[in-house]
């Protein structure tokens, strides 16, 4: 009888500290589930805030090519996209092929500074931002034509950056938007 008793006192006991060590998991899960959702939030009020402010950069990680053997390159140093109400600085590198060359062998074709565009921030799918920029460059830079940019930016500051040049070349770039630092 009391080999019973005890064998139902420890059943008991495991019971109880697996339903404590459930209900410690739940609460751990729980908090988790807060947290991303906070992030989420947070990120998707920063994605918000920049476009109200008209004033962002687009840090370019990774490169779609037109180069065999090599999809995609991944990105270092500075490869950026900075976007204001009155300017826009491209630092992006360029993988393709175009049908003029620029005037310095030195810069590619998406390295440029601008104050000759027009732009249109609108709503798109699934809770995503479209940033639509037509850049007209002079002949003294490029060969001419006019650049087209679109930058779609999704809720957890990721975004893709497509940018097409007048003289039929096309780069795609993925990274995320952030604040302007100071320092750029």
């Amino acid at each position: 009888m009391k080999r019973i008793f005890v064998i139902i006192v420890l059943l008991l006991g495991v019971v109880c500290s697996s339903s404590e060590t459930a209900s410690a998991q739940e609460t751990a899960r729980a908090s988790r589930r807060e947290r991303k959702q906070m992030l989420q939030i947070k990120q998707a009020l920063l994605v918000e805030n920049l476009l109200a402010q008209e004033s962002f950069v687009f840090v370019a990680q990774r490169a779609i090519t037109t180069l065999p053997n090599m999809p995609y390159v991944t990105l270092s140093g500075v490869n950026d996209f900075i976007f204001t109400k009155s300017q826009i600085t491209s630092r992006l590198p360029f993988y393709g092929r175009l049908d003029s060359a620029p005037i310095d062998a030195n810069q590619g074709p998406l390295a440029f500074t601008s104050t000759d565009f027009t732009y249109k921030i609108s709503d798109g799918k699934k809770a995503t931002k479209i940033v639509q920029i037509q850049v007209k460059r002079s002949k003294s830079t490029m060969a001419g034509g006019a650049y087209s940019v679109m930058l779609e930016i999704f809720s957890d500051a990721t975004a893709t950056l497509n940018v097409t040049i007048g003289s039929g070349g096309r780069s795609t770039f993925f990274g995320y938007v952030q604040q302007i630092n100071e320092g750029i």
